[in-house]
């Protein structure tokens, strides 16, 4: 029986550092076909070296050790990991010939341990429709419908059994104006990810918030552990005759906020978010 044991634990061993070499050996063809990516233009080349990566990314975060892995010599992409250690999402763009840009990425998430005590992993492909959708910050979205961005940031909320997951992303927009958004992604009792807060803002709720402003201006969007909140610049128009065109907004100076609270955001105007 010892005999036995210790040959099974040699064989884990064994098909651990099989599965390692050959994560280290898909990161660096990733990285080899990223580099070849941004370095074209829109092309039809370009879109089959894309598909590659899609490809052998996908097989590659499917292995079982891949929810150890950080791949970081993939540092031309965002990376976001929850505190949980049960989620992780990769995301990147292309510009288009049109100056907009498309975004892709997976979902790795990892619900549990399966009977035989190995770990489930899940793994979903984003698929880039934001072109398609028409108020896009009252809708429901999932995995296959989904509003691209890059994801910087991301912070874990629990309500009563579930996890939710506020994500922070990115969007370079046009040459005009960028955007920033805030949403919620939790998975059902089957893991198909699901994308649809409910913030509360102003007696309106919304599935996400979306900023839009200048392309020349920086915002700021975090989580602040101090304040236990969402914290973001409260955006407004440089000059009045501009309210309701975006690429002539940026920070007025002040913050507001969003508190969690048995699942809904609130939103809390003029924060006091100050480092002290």
């Amino acid at each position: 029986m010892k005999s036995l044991f210790l040959f099974s634990a040699l064989i884990l061993i064994q098909f651990q550092l099989f599965s390692q070499n050959n994560l280290f050996e898909t990161e660096r063809k990733l990285k080899v076909l990223f580099d070849s990516i941004y370095k074209l233009p829109d092309t039809s080349e370009r879109e089959l070296l894309n598909n590659e990566v899609l490809t052998l990314f996908k097989e590659g975060l499917m292995q079982p050790e891949a929810i150890y892995f950080k791949w970081n010599k993939l540092n031309m992409i965002g990376k976001v990991y929850s505190e949980d250690e049960k989620l992780m999402i990769y995301t990147w763009h292309l510009q288009q010939k049109n100056g907009k840009y498309k975004y892709y990425g997976f979902i790795q998430y990892k619900p549990g341990k399966s009977k035989k005590g190995q770990h489930n992993i899940i793994v979903h492909t984003l698929t880039d429709r934001s072109d398609e959708m028409k108020n896009p910050a009252l809708l429901e979205l999932t995995e296959e419908n989904w509003f691209g961005s890059l994801y910087f940031g991301i912070k874990t909320f629990e309500n009563r059994r579930n996890s939710l997951y506020a994500l922070f992303g990115y969007d370079f927009h046009d040459n005009y104006s960028q955007k920033k958004l805030i949403e919620i992604l939790e998975f059902d009792k089957n893991g198909n990810a699901i994308f649809s807060g409910k913030f509360d803002m102003d007696f309106q709720e919304f599935k996400r918030i979306i900023f839009e402003y200048s392309d020349n201006i920086a915002m700021t969007l975090r989580y602040d552990e101090r304040l236990d909140r969402i914290i973001y610049d409260h955006l407004a128009p440089f000059e009045p005759i501009f309210t309701g065109s975006y690429r002539f907004y940026g920070p007025d100076g002040s913050y507001d906020g969003l508190k969690f609270n048995k699942s809904v955001f609130h939103l809390e105007k003029d924060v006091d978010a100050r480092n002290d």
